[in-house]
């Protein structure tokens, strides 16, 4: 019998609470990317970037779909009940999720540089307003510099509610992570293992990084760790269709549903599961030991 649908992606993120393969130190790239934040976006104090009103490429064209699919064979993927996870249809109905290739626009806001941190995250807790995270005493996912985890959706919400914003749509959190020109990732097109904390330890970490690791390769929006590191709930419900009919200018999921869409990827991942294109359902009371969130704010 195959894996439902919710069982095999409870296992894309529920992979982040076994210990990485390996731990190795951190090397340079001989191919490095030449990072650049594309013009629009300006930095808000020290803790948003500011995203411009306007137009950028969401989703995947088909051919880009069979490039996921090369993706996801060229890592060192276990079969599930004899089939292999590339060919497996609950992976195969998230890539199609992804269709179409089509040009939206979104209002102007902000959004987090940063991941939330432990210690963000618990002021809200000593305020009286947040659950405490059910990773807060892990001895390295529990730092305060770290992105706190293994929180539901409605706690991200009630966080961000807290802290004057919001969870973004996944549209904003895409546009951010690709730019008005639709990267692939957000450094750029190749699959690049250490521009993130990513699982496979090539990176230098085994659990969670600081919330302001991997500074060095912002997103084009100037936002950090956008992939890899924790992966992040947005605000919208999922829907495998909701791409199509979608409006033009400022897209939202649907209006109900029991499961919500997590957007990036994680140091419980391979880098795969990292492009900007990525989405994927999970279910908004459940937790994941590599599963956070970030906030947007609306511009008045």
């Amino acid at each position: 019998m195959s894996l439902s649908r919710g069982a095999l992606l409870l296992l894309l993120l529920a992979c982040g609470s076994t210990q990485r393969d390996t731990q190795s130190e951190t090397n340079p790239l001989p191919d490095r990317p030449n990072f650049e934040i594309e013009p629009g976006p300006e930095l808000v104090a020290s803790d948003r970037v500011r995203i411009t009103d306007g137009e950028f490429v969401r989703g995947s064209r088909p051919a880009e779909f069979e490039r996921a699919r090369d993706l996801c064979r060229e890592m060192d993927r276990a079969a599930l009940d004899g089939e292999e996870l590339c060919e497996h249809p609950g992976f195969l109905m998230m890539l199609a999720s992804e269709i179409p290739h089509r040009t939206i626009s979104l209002s102007a806001y902000e959004l987090d540089r940063r991941e939330v941190s432990n210690a963000r995250y618990e002021e809200c807790v000593q305020a009286g307003i947040c659950l405490p995270s059910d990773a807060a005493l892990h001895p390295i996912l529990g730092r305060p510099n770290h992105p706190v985890v293994s929180v539901t959706w409605p706690q991200a919400d009630a966080f961000c509610r807290w802290a004057g914003g919001r969870l973004p749509s996944e549209a904003e959190w895409e546009r951010a992570a690709r730019g008005i020109l639709g990267r692939t990732f957000p450094w750029g097109e190749a699959a690049h293992p250490r521009l993130g904390n990513f699982r496979g330890g090539i990176d230098g970490y085994e659990y969670s990084a600081p919330v302001d690791s991997f500074s060095d390769v912002p997103s084009p929006s100037g936002a950090w760790n956008l992939a890899g590191n924790a992966a992040e709930w947005v605000a919208d419900y999922w829907s495998e269709d909701s791409y199509e009919g979608s409006p033009r200018h400022n897209p939202r999921g649907p209006r109900t549903g029991g499961e919500r869409i997590v957007r990036g990827g994680s140091f419980g991942q391979f880098v795969d599961l990292a492009r900007s294109a990525s989405r994927r359902p999970f279910p908004e009371g459940n937790r994941s030991p590599d599963l956070g969130f970030r906030c947007a704010y609306d511009i008045e």
